[in-house]
């Protein structure tokens, strides 16, 4: 298996209309960007406070998602220096099966890598939040 490594800039956008169609993954990549579009499909508070957010879109025939656990502990750091309030902590990004492994097909895709071969669970990541505290999400159901 050939190991990859690279930056995403994932956009979760909420969407509010029900059974609206799901993005394409790539559709507003630039050449030599892989920028990935996915829509919220389902937020629930975790017993521990976290918010569990699944994402998905579409990449060729094929659903793609995976979840995002964002915990509802972060660090804030307030510096003179710095004009603006960073918060950091650590995501947990979490497969959902048979999609995820699509969604990392089409990552290796969009970036020319070759795997043969993967197993992927979950993943825990450094996260810095420009603006707000990701911990003090709140949810609002719409109807």
């Amino acid at each position: 298996m050939k190991a990859f490594a690279t930056a995403i800039y994932v956009a979760l956008l909420v969407c509010s209309a029900a059974g609206a169609d799901l993005p394409q993954l790539f559709a507003k990549s630039e050449v030599g960007l892989a920028d990935a579009e996915l829509k919220v499909q389902r937020t629930v508070k975790g017993a521990d406070g976290s918010l569990i957010v699944t994402a998905a879109a579409v990449a060729g025939k094929e659903t793609v998602s995976f979840q995002v656990v964002i915990p509802a502990q972060w660090r804030s750091s307030v510096a003179k220096e710095v004009p603006i309030r960073l918060s950091t902590g650590t995501i947990t990004l979490r497969s959902v099966g048979k999609d995820t492994e699509a969604f990392v097909r089409a990552l290796a895709t969009a970036y020319r890598q070759k795997i043969d071969r993967f197993e992927f669970t979950e993943v825990t990541l450094t996260a810095i939040s420009l603006m707000g505290d990701p911990g003090r999400v709140v949810l609002v159901q719409r109807e």
